[in-house]
């Protein structure tokens, strides 16, 4: 409907253009004669009005003098002066308004002959002020200034009479044009007439067309508001002030705020100012560019305690500025009891478990060693198979039982200052006798450089434990593992490279997640069920690091972790204030 009513529009208004210019070219020359005309002429009665008022100036000065010489009033001196500055005006706009060549002739000598005129009579006044009357009587009677006055008269009288011709000439010709504008004027109505109709008639239907377009914007905008509402999420819009310009019912009702105070209102004056103190860092971030999640509690307004997930979505302008941010709170508290009570289940299941593991290990492990007497040696062969199971079961307890620690937080870290060299070094060592054990060589790639780095070393054991330990069981007999460290500005990178299969392009998103394994890796290989990975990134991250994977360049593995020399939490703020890759999406590589 719209393009169509463009349509109409434009062509209102050629054809518009079109009988406009019919009109001005009808009237055109009327006009031009008319106007030039009546120029001229308002020129001429004006020159005449101004040359009357000119010489009705310089009369009065002269009248002024004479007062004077009668009186002596000082009062007349400041009167002559005033009309001096008129005399002035009147000559500087006549000489500003001749136009024609013998006018702008004759000028220089009717001004010359004024400013001498002028100069005459003050010349005699301030001789009756200085002097006295009688020298002041003689010079306003010596011929010299009589001839001044006659010849100011004649010019005057000659250009009154050239103005006064002019204006007879030029009314005359008016008076012939007049005629030919009456007609091109009437032409000229009749067609602006016809223009008005076709343009009302289509502003009349531009109108319809934007009422139309308003109702529908406003019905879509309805639509939107019922689509919202019916979310069970809390949604809001914020801009870049920090002001609401949009939320749905559940975050209304969530919040117990009427919907009239919270739009138009900062997130600051809404929520109250310890919500806004927890929810500020996150919402600078969303306001710089980047998307922001995180988890937190909060009172719901019937007073109990609820857990929501929050993200803040930025919204981009077309120049991709960004304008704003959508809030989307999700109501978790449901999801969280249950997480509780898989942990709790799942660290009763492992405590219930490790106690008859921990029996049976240290029964085969007398039967194996002869506590019991001699055994033979089918079944010491089977006695020492189920004491490895019994081994890799209670190492999946640890495991299960550490990620369950660490995601309730209730891992203690102890945090001091150690040397690079010897804090790497015991790891090394311990996974010398497995490595012995499969045929494979661990050594140091380099010299490792002299660094200190404030961490929790057993913690950085069990990290590097785990990476020697997977590397070791998918390297290939007699094959090597190296261990090396690079030196960064603000960390240190532990590195720990095999050469084994490598890890297939398509499992390395997973490759950190809990009871993920590459297809074909079997469990009794590596003993772990996939979670050593899961356990070391969820502690070089406590330890504020980050961890990642490398395919190593001729084939292999190259799994590595980095540590901060500086304080604990120190890198994670700055990373989070600027911009470049965040802690943890190194583990999201390809």
């Amino acid at each position: 409907m719209r393009p169509i009513l463009s349509l109409t529009s434009n062509f209102a208004a050629l054809a518009g253009v079109v009988l406009l210019g019919a009109a001005v070219a009808t009237a055109y020359f009327g006009l031009r004669a008319v106007n030039e005309t009546l120029r001229v002429e308002r020129l001429s009665l004006r020159t005449v009005a101004d040359l009357e008022g000119l010489q009705g100036s310089l009369n009065e000065a002269e009248s002024l003098q004479r007062e004077y010489l009668l009186t002596g009033d000082p009062a007349l001196l400041a009167r002559f002066e005033t009309l001096r500055a008129k005399i002035g005006s009147y000559v500087a706009d006549l000489e500003s308004r001749f136009e024609q060549p013998e006018q702008r002739a004759a000028m220089p000598d009717l001004k010359s002959a004024i400013a001498a005129q002028l100069a005459a009579l003050a010349q005699t006044m301030e001789a009756r002020r200085s002097q006295g009357a009688e020298e002041a009587v003689r010079l306003a009677f010596a011929p010299a200034q009589t001839a001044l006055t006659t010849r100011v008269d004649q010019l005057m009288d000659q250009f009154s009479r050239r103005e006064r011709r002019t204006v007879g000439q030029r009314e005359s010709a008016a008076a012939e044009d007049l005629g030919f504008l009456e007609r091109g004027t009437l032409v000229g109505i009749l067609l602006a007439v016809g223009l008005l109709g076709w343009s009302l008639r289509t502003g009349q239907r531009l109108e319809a067309a934007r009422r139309a377009a308003e109702s529908a914007l406003q019905a879509r905008s309805r639509e939107l508001r019922l689509l919202i509402d019916a979310v069970p999420a809390m949604i809001a819009y914020v801009d870049t002030d920090e002001r609401y310009l949009l939320h749905n019912r559940a975050y209304a009702q969530w919040l117990g705020i009427p919907s009239a105070r919270i739009d138009g209102r900062t997130v600051r004056e809404v929520v109250g100012e310890k919500a806004y103190a927890l929810a500020r860092p996150y919402i600078e971030h969303a306001l710089a560019g980047d998307e922001a999640r995180y988890e937190r509690s909060q009172r719901h307004a019937d007073g109990s305690a609820r857990d929501l997930a929050v993200a803040y979505v930025p919204h981009r302008g077309a120049a991709g500025v960004v304008l704003g941010y959508y809030a989307l709170l999700t109501d978790i508290t449901d999801v969280k009891q249950l997480s509780r009570a898989k942990s709790d289940f799942v660290v009763m299941v492992s405590h219930e478990l490790r106690t008859p593991a921990t029996a049976i290990r240290g029964s085969l492990g007398l039967l194996e060693g002869g506590g019991a007497g001699p055994v033979p040696a089918p079944i010491a062969q089977l006695a020492a198979i189920a004491q490895g199971a019994c081994e890799r079961l209670l190492r999946v307890l640890d495991d299960i039982l550490e990620i369950e620690r660490i995601e309730a937080g209730e891992i203690a870290l102890e945090w001091r200052e150690e040397d690079l060299q010897a804090l790497l070094a015991p790891s090394i060592a311990h996974a010398g006798p497995l490595a012995e054990k499969k045929g494979v060589r661990v050594e140091s790639a380099g010299s490792m450089p002299s660094k200190r780095v404030r961490t929790d070393a057993g913690r950085v054991d069990q990290v590097l434990t785990n990476l020697l330990a997977n590397a070791i069981q998918f390297s290939p007999d007699g094959g090597v593992v190296q261990v090396g460290a690079q030196a960064g500005k603000d960390h240190v990178r532990i590195s720990v490279r095999d050469h084994g299969p490598g890890v297939s392009e398509d499992f390395r998103p997973r490759l950190f997640q809990k009871f993920s394994q590459a297809p074909g890796a079997a469990r009794g290989r590596t003993g772990r069920f996939g979670l050593g990975l899961a356990v070391s990134k969820m502690l070089v991250e406590r330890l504020g690091g980050r961890i990642g994977y490398d395919p190593a360049p001729g084939g292999g593995s190259i799994f590595w972790f980095e540590l901060h020399v500086g304080q604990p939490g120190e890198r994670r703020r700055r990373e989070r204030d600027e911009p470049g890759e965040k802690p943890g999406t190194a583990v999201q590589q390809k």
